[in-house]
C-alpha cells in the first residue's frame, strides 16, 4: 500500500476523477450474450432475475471492458442463508490465467438487500487482468438478482480511504475484554465498511505506519548525530511523542466511542433503547414477554437458536419459545428482526405463504412485531 504519510497531501487536493462504476442489471434487456448460466434455472420477474438450482451451478459474464475490479456489490434476495462463492477467472501480471473463487454470505432477506466485498485483500488479486466473473451458488439456491455493481478508485481516494480506515475504530465487542485491533488500513469505502465483518479483520496492519515513522526518524537521528547532536536529540523526542500521542489519540477514540454509546443509550428515553450487541431486543422481549404470559409456549422464528431462544426464555418463562413454526396449537408469533417474516394488514407471512390471519399486539417495524393468529 502507498504509505499514509502522503495522503493529507493527497486527500487537501481535489481528485481528478471519481470512483468508477459499474453496473450491470438483471432484467431481460441487459442480460446479453456475454452471460453464461450453468446447471442453474432461471427466468425474470419484475424484481430481476429469479434464479434457482437442485445440484449446485453458476452465473457469469464475460468481462470486456477495461475497467479494474477492486470491490464488487450484489443487491438481492434470498429465501434462506446461504454463502455462495465469486467466480471466474483472471490473467495474472506474469501472463497466466487462474480460477478464482472467493466466498460471499448472502443473508436471508424478503427485501432487496446488497452485500459487498472488498477484492483489493485477497492475494493474487490483480484488478486489471479480469477476464469472467460471477457467481457459483450451493444446491437448493434460491434467489433474486437485482444488479451486480463493480467498483474501482482512483489514488487520491484510496489515500483517502487508508486515512479514513485508521482513524475508524470497531465496535465493542466479545474479544474487547482481552484485545483491541488498533488502527487497520484499507483501500477503499468498501473495505472500511466490511474489514471488520470477520476475524480477524480484513485489512492491514496499521501500526506499520509507527514503525516507518520511527525508522525514518532513526535514520535521521544517525546522519545528524556525528555533527549536531544536540539536534539529533530533539528529533529523537519529536518523532517519539509525535508517535505517542498519535496513536494514544486513535486507541482513545476506540474507547471512548463505546463509552459514548453506552451514555447516549442510558441518558435516551427510547422505551427500547439499543443495547451495545443485541440492539434493542431486551426491551423488546420485556414488552412481548407481558403479551404471552397467557400462554403456555408460542412461536418465535430465529435463523440461529442461540443467543436469542435463551435471551428470549428469560424475558417469557414459564411461557416457552418454539422455533419450529410447525408446531400445532400455537397461536402466537413473536418476531424479531426476521426479515423472512412480516404481515400484510391482517395476514401473516413467512417465507413468502400466509400462515394466517389474525392482529398485530405490538409493531416496532415491519419485521419486529408481537402477532395473534384469530384463524
Amino acid at each position: 500500500m502507498i504509505p499514509l504519510l502522503l495522503s493529507l497531501a493527497f486527500t487537501l487536493t481535489p481528485s481528478a476523477a471519481a470512483e468508477t462504476v459499474l453496473l450491470y442489471e438483471f432484467d431481460r434487456e441487459s442480460i446479453d450474450e456475454n452471460w453464461q448460466a450453468n446447471r442453474v434455472e432461471t427466468s425474470f420477474t419484475e424484481e430481476g432475475l429469479y434464479l434457482t438450482t437442485d445440484q449446485g451451478g453458476t452465473l457469469t459474464r464475460l468481462h470486456t471492458t477495461l475497467q479494474p475490479v477492486e470491490a464488487l456489490t450484489l443487491s438481492y434476495k434470498s429465501a434462506a442463508k446461504i454463502t455462495i462463492e465469486l467466480v471466474g477467472e483472471m490473467r495474472q501480471s506474469d501472463g497466466s490465467k487462474n480460477i478464482f473463487e472467493l466466498p460471499l454470505d448472502l443473508q436471508q432477506s424478503g427485501e432487496f438487500v446488497t452485500a459487498s466485498i472488498d477484492l483489493t485483500f485477497f492475494d493474487d488479486w490483480n484488478p486489471s487482468g479480469v477476464l469472467r466473473i460471477g457467481f457459483g451458488f450451493p444446491p437448493g439456491s434460491e434467489v433474486i438478482l437485482e444488479s451486480m455493481t463493480l467498483h474501482s478508485w482512483t489514488l487520491g481516494e484510496k489515500l483517502l480511504s487508508q486515512w479514513t480506515s485508521f482513524w475508524t475504530p470497531d465496535d465493542i465487542s466479545g474479544h474487547s475484554v482481552n484485545f483491541l485491533w488498533g488502527p487497520l488500513i484499507v483501500d477503499n469505502p468498501i473495505g472500511i465498511a466490511t474489514m471488520h465483518d470477520t476475524l480477524p479483520p480484513k485489512a492491514d496492519f496499521g501500526m506499520w505506519i509507527m514503525y516507518a515513522i520511527l525508522g525514518i526518524g532513526t535514520i535521521a537521528t544517525l546522519l545528524a548525530w556525528k555533527h549536531m547532536k544536540r539536534s539529533a536529540i530533539k528529533i529523537v523526542c519529536i518523532v517519539f511523542i509525535g508517535c505517542w500521542i498519535l496513536l494514544d489519540l486513535r486507541m482513545s477514540m476506540e474507547l471512548f466511542r463505546g463509552t459514548l454509546g453506552d451514555v447516549r443509550m442510558i441518558m435516551s428515553d427510547d422505551s427500547y433503547p439499543e443495547f451495545r450487541g443485541h440492539g434493542n431486543f431486551h426491551g423488546f422481549a420485556a414488552a412481548a414477554a407481558e403479551l404471552v404470559a397467557d400462554r403456555t409456549a408460542f412461536v418465535f422464528p430465529v435463523e440461529e437458536s442461540y443467543p436469542a431462544v435463551p435471551l428470549m426464555l428469560y424475558y417469557s418463562y414459564p411461557s416457552v419459545p418454539y422455533t419450529d413454526i410447525e408446531v400445532e396449537g400455537l397461536d402466537t408469533w413473536v418476531v424479531y428482526s426476521q426479515s423472512s417474516t412480516t404481515f400484510t394488514g391482517k395476514n401473516l407471512i413467512h417465507n413468502g405463504e400466509i400462515i394466517g390471519e389474525g392482529e398485530v399486539l405490538l409493531r416496532l417495524n415491519p419485521n419486529t412485531f408481537v402477532f395473534r393468529l384469530t384463524k
